[in-house]
């Protein structure tokens, strides 16, 4: 009895490893607002059209395409960027606004920080499409995600001064 009780305490012991090892090996997906955000500047520095478009929510009214040609373009007119970084972040159960700064390559006389709106979807969080507003006409928002993007909003009406303050010392 107690050697069979060791067999399977060590098989459940192998079990219980390879699980670990494989849960461990394999990529995480994204959990948070900041993740998504993260992935989303990793995507427009690799220039990754289609990741984007993935990281990206449903629109409304739009013709097939328009999404990617949105960022094809938005790729075509943007000037280098050394680092993006995120400063800050406010998330509820269905919306977050990331807060992001972009380092470009060259000297800039003010700080420059932009939002980045999300909502999530399916237990996955999207990028709105024209990701630094919200409750555009294309944007296929439910009343209780306009009114929480409308607090975030508000939040970050409020904040933006005060962050400005915070880095204007920081390279």
């Amino acid at each position: 009895m107690f050697c069979r009780s060791l067999v399977q305490l060590a098989s459940l012991f192998i079990v219980a490893s390879a699980c670990h090892f494989v849960c461990a090996a394999a990529p995480a997906s994204p959990t948070s607002s900041v993740e998504v955000a993260n992935q989303f500047f990793v995507a427009m520095q690799a220039k990754d059209v289609d990741g984007l478009v993935k990281l990206t929510a449903p629109t409304k009214g739009l013709p097939d395409g328009a999404v990617k040609q949105t960022y094809e373009q938005m790729l075509s007119r943007a000037t280098p960027v050394a680092k993006t970084e995120t400063v800050a972040h406010l998330q509820t159960d269905i919306a977050a606004v990331v807060v992001f700064r972009e380092h470009k390559r060259t000297a800039l006389a003010r700080i420059d920080l932009d939002p980045m709106y999300m909502v999530k979807r399916d237990g996955k969080w999207l990028v709105l499409h024209k990701l630094t507003k919200y409750g555009t006409k294309n944007q296929d928002l439910t009343e209780a995600e306009l009114a929480s993007f409308e607090k975030l909003g508000a939040w970050l009406k409020e904040q933006k001064p005060k962050l400005v303050e915070i880095l204007k010392d920081s390279p």
